[in-house]
């Protein structure tokens, strides 16, 4: 994206069809704000609207500073800041100074729920883009504090989890200002079925397939039929090498089960390193804290040449090669996942994935990839040991049949068709 033009308060813009996004972290580097950047760019790409705004909190000033090179048309495109204390004014000077005539939030547990009641008041529609769970649990993803996936909401889970003045705001306030939204937006069944349950916009909304970005979808990042030919002559040669990368891609944490994969890795290079050499490949941030243990756990264990730390990378073409010379993608996240991008980009890439039956990973992944019950490492282990001991496949085939399916599910196209239906029926 091109750096976004910033304007005060309010700013006027002349413009026939606008629309208003708020979201907390704008469109800063983060998967839900570069899909955000992503929907923008289309929406007036399509002239869906004549001119987009956008409000986010002061924090993500800093943030914006980080971004990579944009995309948006800044002459079509004004952000604004905010906090909680004044997001509710800001949102009503923009409305009234300009014609906007739909107001969509996204995350906003920065901003508070002001924003819907500003738009309420000022008599425009509303749309709720949900990214979490964070409306309806206070740690976003139904993943507690003591490191464990939520085995089900209740007063005293939840206050002994989130605390009472957490507690009373989501089940009173954020409950009450997202029910005056006219249409929620989710990915999958699942992630609308645990709003419903918990009383959030009951019967108002819409299924949209989440998008990745378009490196990955391109022509150029597709296997072809033609091309099958080339890649099987090739396959024998280069198999050896290539089938003993497993990768991930996440921050490197309990939470995102990095060292679920981690432990069966390690069991797994006694079982069968002798015939296949593997090596596991982490890309995403890393706490220190974090840090020190997989040293020590690879220094124990005399496996430091079989592991390498990438940190955080943030070009994606570099993305694009580690999942294209990878054998397997390893997808073990403990959260409720409302999408998990990660492992979309990597069937996309034309590679295999394992992960966990979390959140919405099973409804979207479909058959195009393993899942196995959370948290279970031994089947992981399992999982994985298969995967590389079963000749019977044939790889480049489902390489093929993987793409087609990440490429016409997960691009911005394909979202946009029912997008189109929704802001028109609003």
């Amino acid at each position: 994206m091109k750096e976004s033009e910033e304007h005060g308060k309010g700013s006027k813009i002349n413009s026939r069809r606008s629309l208003l996004i708020v979201n907390d972290l704008g469109i800063s580097y983060g998967g839900t704000q570069k899909r955000i950047s992503q929907l923008i760019e289309a929406l007036l790409d399509k002239q869906v609207f004549e001119h987009i705004f956008v409000v986010a909190h002061e924090a993500a000033k800093e943030r914006k500073k980080q971004e990579n090179k944009q995309n948006v048309d800044i002459t079509r495109m004004t952000q604004c800041y905010a906090d909680k204390n004044s997001v509710e004014q800001v949102v009503k000077e923009i409305i009234k100074q300009n014609n906007i005539i739909l107001v969509q939030v996204h995350n906003l547990s920065m901003l508070s729920t002001r924003a819907i009641k500003a738009a309420k008041t000022c008599n425009k529609k509303v749309i709720f883009f949900a990214h979490d769970y964070w409306p309806i649990c206070g740690r976003r993803s139904f993943y507690t504090k003591w490191k464990a996936p939520c085995t089900g909401t209740g007063l005293i889970k939840c206050l002994s989890c989130i605390g009472l003045p957490s507690y009373i705001n989501i089940k009173t306030i954020i409950k009450n200002d997202l029910n005056q939204c006219d249409i929620g937006v989710a990915t999958t069944d699942f992630m609308i079925q645990q709003y419903e349950k918990n009383g959030v916009l009951v019967g108002k909304w819409k299924k949209v397939t989440p998008w990745i970005e378009e490196e990955y979808v391109s022509k150029q990042n597709c296997y072809s039929k033609q091309k099958n030919n080339d890649l099987k002559k090739s396959e024998e040669s280069k198999e050896k090498n290539k089938q003993c990368i497993i990768l991930y891609v996440g921050s490197l944490d309990e939470e995102k089960g990095f060292f679920d994969l981690l432990e069966a890795f390690i069991e797994l290079k006694d079982e069968i390193t002798a015939t296949i050499p593997m090596k596991l490949i982490a890309v995403g941030e890393v706490s220190r804290e974090n840090k020190l243990r997989i040293e020590q756990i690879l220094k124990a264990k005399n496996i430091e040449k079989m592991v390498e730390l990438k940190g955080y990378v943030r070009e994606q073409g570099q993305l694009i090669e580690f999942y294209k010379e990878a054998a397997l993608f390893v997808f073990p996240s403990r959260l409720e996942e409302s999408f998990g991008q990660t492992w979309a980009q990597a069937l996309a890439s034309g590679t295999p994935i394992i992960a966990y039956e979390a959140g919405s990973v099973k409804e979207l992944l479909g058959v195009y990839g393993k899942t196995i019950k959370r948290g279970d490492k031994a089947q992981l282990k399992e999982a994985v040991k298969q995967f590389f001991t079963n000749k019977d496949t044939n790889k480049c085939e489902q390489a093929n049949a993987n793409q087609e399916y990440a490429h016409r599910m997960f691009s911005i196209k394909n979202a946009m068709l029912r997008l189109e239906e929704i802001y028109t029926a609003v």
